[in-house]
């Protein structure tokens, strides 16, 4: 056994006995090298971790591996808490930033509670790709029935976005709406669709679902042509006048 294997496997027979905690940390200590050793031996301690937690004051907690697509903020909203929380209990010094089978640690009622989430959670490479493409066009102008670069209405910039990876969708918001597959908000991902209810009944406003965005402050956002005057924009889902116009959500990627 290497001198770099010594080492790893003394952490994991200490992390075993103290705690998942001192896994997290030691992750931005790895070299690149040392990295797949230590996810090979993480993913060992994974069944136990899920079913024997160590206590973190009086809450309980068990691990979740990151997929493709996820952000902080999603995989916090699974979990019905904060992306500040999880950064704090993960000792993330860069929470904008997660690598494809991190272990992070989450609070174990709420794990079993979402557990179909995670079962079912897909790699999300194309809804990315979505959201590159509409982020490309910030600063837009809004235009009435626009749907190309030179201007945009919310519906068009969510046709355009499709469209250049590969997906056609309606028109209309509520053509899009109609079109989607239904998800629940605390399912959503990037590139999912949000609807809101601003102009009358029904889905009649759409943006584009992006993550956190920790440079703006938001733990939820989305990029939409919002109303005429404006420009594409970056907006707050989480503030009370989505919330109280929230419709519905929705996803096209299969």
């Amino acid at each position: 056994m290497t001198m770099r294997k010594t080492a790893v496997a003394a952490s994991l027979a200490l992390a075993a006995a103290i705690g998942f905690s001192p896994l997290v940390q030691a992750k931005s200590h790895q070299s690149p090298q040392s990295k797949s050793l230590y996810t090979s031996a993480v993913r060992s301690l994974h069944h136990a971790s899920a079913t024997a937690s160590p206590q973190f004051g009086q809450a309980r907690f068990t691990v979740y591996r990151v997929k493709a697509g996820d952000t902080l903020s999603t995989v916090a909203v699974r979990f019905h808490t904060t992306w500040q929380a999880l950064a704090r209990l993960n000792h993330l010094a860069h929470p904008q930033s997660l690598w494809i089978g991190e272990m992070l640690r989450v609070p174990e009622a709420d794990f079993r509670a979402n557990a179909s989430l995670v079962t079912l959670s897909r790699p999300r490479p194309l809804g990315q790709a979505i959201v590159d493409t509409a982020l490309k066009y910030l600063g837009v102008p809004y235009v009435w029935g626009g749907t190309t670069p030179s201007g945009f209405d919310c519906s068009g910039l969510v046709q355009y976005a499709l469209a250049q990876n590969g997906i056609a969708i309606g028109r209309t918001s509520f053509d899009q709406y109609a079109e989607v597959t239904k998800i629940p908000r605390a399912a959503l991902a990037p590139g999912d669709l949000v609807f809101f209810s601003t102009d009358g009944p029904g889905a009649s406003h759409v943006g584009i679902y992006i993550g956190s965005d920790p440079r703006l402050g938001y733990q939820q956002a989305f990029v939409a042509a919002p109303a005429p005057g404006q420009s594409v924009m970056i907006q707050n889902l989480d503030t009370a006048y989505w919330i109280a116009n929230y419709y519905g959500a929705g996803t096209i990627i299969p």
